[in-house]
């Protein structure tokens, strides 16, 4: 009887992906609103926001002087949980929108400042540097075009403006 359960346990343990798809079953919160691709994203999500809020949390009342560490541990868990359970999913979505353009804001205008930077900030004292931001602001106007021509191009398949 016990070796015939070791070999049934044996046979469900099928590998690490069922265990983070499981993970992942939890967060899309499955049993509640039923399942699709954007659920999938949500609950992704959703388990994100469950860590950085039991993160935060966990710090700051670690912080108190005489709080032993497990009620810590304990309150952090049940209002990380409590706060991605019940968060809506637009808020949630919203906040990907959020850093997806302070990411796009870093990557397309760093480029940009840095160039306005090497231009404004630094002395010219021959040709030759002259030369060099001539090429920087020639850059830089290329690349302003070509980011107008993919945002057109990207607006006019979604639909968006």
């Amino acid at each position: 009887m016990v070796l015939l359960s070791n070999f049934t346990l044996a046979q469900e343990k099928k590998g690490i992906g069922d265990l983070v798809s499981g993970v992942l079953d939890i967060g899309r919160l499955e049993f509640l609103f039923g399942s699709g691709a954007d659920n999938q994203v949500i609950g992704f999500i959703r388990i994100l926001m469950a860590v950085l809020v039991f993160s935060i949390l966990y710090f700051g009342l670690s912080v108190i002087p005489n709080l032993p560490r497990n009620i810590a541990i304990t309150i952090g868990i049940l209002l990380a949980l409590l706060t991605a359970l019940f968060m809506p999913k637009q808020v949630l979505v919203m906040f990907g929108e959020t850093y997806a353009t302070i990411f796009a804001l870093i990557i397309i205008g760093g480029p940009i400042a840095g160039v306005m930077a090497l231009c404004f900030f630094t002395p010219t004292p021959n040709r030759g540097v002259a030369f060099v931001k001539f090429l920087a602001v020639c850059f830089t106007m290329w690349l302003i075009s070509q980011i107008n021509v993919w945002a057109d191009a990207l607006a006019g398949a979604t639909g968006v403006i």
